[in-house]
């Protein structure tokens, strides 16, 4: 079937029955409801509001072109099924045959009563009665009989409903179907996953998709969703900032794979009768069952990051233990440690267990488990429940730790990879990048990040947390004097680190640039992050809504992918020249500015102690790691002295 373009540069694909196939679009029941709508004699504006708005605004060309286009290929499918009586009478616009001119339609008789005057079959028999039929009208009301028992055969044969790994291109508008599909979101499925995983803006990010266009398709998708067996979630239609643990807790709870707070626990496993419960006269915790026990464990941590770590592993046990092993958290033996121990080496079903990283907590895409724990993850993973444990035993809550008999399977690995850090000659290019970038707020602000983390080896979340007034001038004994930069580490543990005067210079422009005091110890600055919003993101993004607030802080997320997509540009950039050092490039994190403050510092003759507080290490044994770069370089320049002497 041919092409056609309506006059306001929209394109009618091809539509296709059966199964849909790339570049073609598929024929839908909406398709069957339009044009059905139309051959009742309903406007076409009315139905195109309710079937048609994938393809774009109502406009009276496009609407005519969309019906030649079905009319078109619906009789081409009667056609190959040699239903040549039925290929022409599709083809016949009955809009070109119009009703009796002296009788008005039944809308227009209805509105001379009132609306409680008749009933809807007394009104039809007035209207007959009025209006006895005419030759024209009852020519028209067969061939409008014919056809729409026409298009009931057509549909039994020729219409499709989506299946997930249908192409966006055989369902949705030309232009709404590349533009999803530039942003790698081909097929239906992946559809549906993209606004599970994101929420209410699954939208943002995909290039002239705005939140309009979003929300016809996801007013098309929603019921299509839920028949394939893969509804959209509640959260879609919630904002962000109103999906807290309050409202989640609100929601139906279940027993399944799902989040702490949405976790129904049966009566009868809830470890108010568990086996190791301790006598109620030694409880020290005001805790009756095993999940009340575990929030107050939580409630103990005092760290945001730990509580969140802690609570992932209690989670996963807690889920583990209710729906496979079906016991109680305060009825489990050595063996059951054991066997769980096990699962973390392969946590099955995978669909089940296992989903992307990332996804939201709110979101049905969310799963406890990434996959299988390597050797760290799993000794960590076993440390926290033994310290549940441990704690629950302290309190009075159970007789014993059944975790101090379970061991980890796996070698123990180092507990820091110095390797996950860049070469100097990585960390040049890196700097030749972004000196090369235009002079934006965005770019000035990527300088400061990747400095500051660098020269300090701080941890994400430690640089998101800074505030100014953590910045501090103090006075040496020679009458010197320096920065430093009070940090809150793990365990809550504080620390102060470095931050030489070239850096500070770039601390103070970008205060001056944000508004700010170019004093960080100045009143009016305290409060404010140290590293805050884009200076000039109003000016260069038009028609954003939230207004720049130059005291706010970026979050550890948003830094994370700023730094994944300059290191993946610093990757194509260097990938033409060392394909070793663009693969490095494109692994690298945030996390790798920490361990190349280690390995650099080492290298360069800063002394082990110095590096050790820099990092916040508990044991100078734990920094020794990065010595391991100091030895490689004195081993290499021993060799070439040998291999001079020869």
């Amino acid at each position: 079937m041919r092409d056609h373009t309506s006059a306001n540069g929209h394109l009618v694909h091809t539509l296709s029955a059966g199964s849909p196939s790339p570049g073609r679009r598929a024929l839908s029941r909406d398709h069957f409801a339009f044009l059905r709508g139309v051959i009742a004699g309903v406007e076409p504006a009315q139905l195109w509001s309710r079937y048609m708005t994938l393809e774009g605004r109502y406009d009276p060309r496009l609407a005519e072109r969309t019906l030649r286009a079905l009319r078109d290929e619906l009789a081409a499918i009667a056609r190959r099924d040699a239903r040549h009586r039925v290929a022409r009478l599709l083809a016949l616009d009955l809009s070109r045959v119009p009703p009796d001119p002296k009788t008005p339609t039944l809308e227009e008789f209805a509105a001379g009563f009132r609306s409680d005057f008749y009933s809807e079959k007394e009104l039809l028999a007035l209207f007959a009665e009025s209006f006895p039929p005419t030759r024209m009208r009852t020519r028209r009301a067969r061939l409008v009989a014919q056809q729409l028992e026409a298009l009931e055969w057509l549909e039994r044969v020729a219409a499709t409903d989506p299946v997930p790994n249908d192409p966006v291109s055989a369902w949705l508008a030309p232009t709404m179907a590349a533009r999803l599909e530039a942003a790698g979101v081909v097929t239906l499925s992946a559809l549906i996953e993209r606004v599970n995983g994101k929420g209410l803006r699954w939208w943002s990010g995909i290039d002239g998709l705005g939140p309009m266009k979003a929300a016809r398709i996801l007013t098309w998708l929603a019921p299509k969703a839920q028949a394939m067996g893969t509804p959209i979630g509640e959260h879609v239609e919630t904002p962000r900032r109103q999906l807290t643990p309050t409202r989640i807790e609100a929601r139906h709870r279940r027993t399944a794979v799902v989040p702490l707070e949405q976790f129904l626990v049966p009566a009868q496993l809830d470890g108010s009768q568990g086996a190791f419960r301790a006598p109620k006269h030694l409880k020290l915790v005001g805790a009756d069952t095993d999940l009340d026990a575990i929030h107050a464990w939580l409630r103990s941590k005092r760290s945001p990051n730990t509580l969140r770590a802690y609570r992932k592993e209690a989670e996963r046990f807690l889920l583990w233990a209710i729906l496979v092993k079906g016991k109680p958290l305060s009825s489990m033996m050595v063996e059951d440690c054991e066997d769980y121990r096990d699962f973390l080496a392969d946590p099955i079903p995978r669909e089940v267990w296992c989903g992307q990283r990332g996804r939201e907590r709110w979101g049905p895409l969310w799963r406890p488990f990434n996959g299988p724990l390597d050797a760290n993850s799993e000794r960590h993973a076993l440390a926290v429940l033994k310290s549940l444990y441990a704690w629950l035993s302290s309190q009075g809550y159970l007789i014993g730790n059944p975790w101090a008999g379970v061991a980890s399977r796996l070698p123990i690995a180092p507990r820091i990879q110095s390797g996950r850090a860049f070469t100097r000659k990585q960390w040049l290019h890196i700097g030749e990048q972004v000196r090369a970038l235009p002079d934006t707020g965005a770019n000035r602000r990527l300088a400061l990040v990747l400095s500051l983390l660098y020269v300090t080896g701080l941890r994400r979340d430690e640089l998101v947390r800074a505030r100014l007034e953590d910045l501090q001038w103090q006075a040496f004994d020679d009458g010197t004097g320096g920065w430093m930069l009070n940090v809150l580490g793990k365990g809550m543990k504080l620390r102060e680190v470095p931050v030489p005067d070239s850096i500070m210079d770039m601390v103070r422009d970008s205060l001056r640039r944000r508004g700010l005091s170019d004093d960080p110890g100045h009143p009016s600055n305290r409060g404010a992050a140290l590293i805050g919003w884009i200076d000039d993101a109003p000016g260069r993004v038009p028609g954003i809504k939230t207004p720049f607030d130059a005291r706010r802080p970026i979050t550890a997320g948003t830094l994370y992918e700023i730094l994944k997509s300059f290191f993946a540009q610093c990757a194509d950039a260097i990938g033409r020249t060392s394909a070793r050092d663009a693969d490095r490039l494109r692994q690298a994190s945030t996390h790798w500015l920490r361990h190349t403050h280690g390995s650099h510092a080492i290298a360069a003759g800063v002394p082990i102690d110095v590096v050790q507080n820099n990092l916040g290490h508990a044991s100078i044994a734990t920094t020794g790691i990065y010595v391991t770069s100091e030895k490689r370089r004195r081993h290499a320049e021993v060799s070439r002295l040998i291999s001079q002497q020869r």
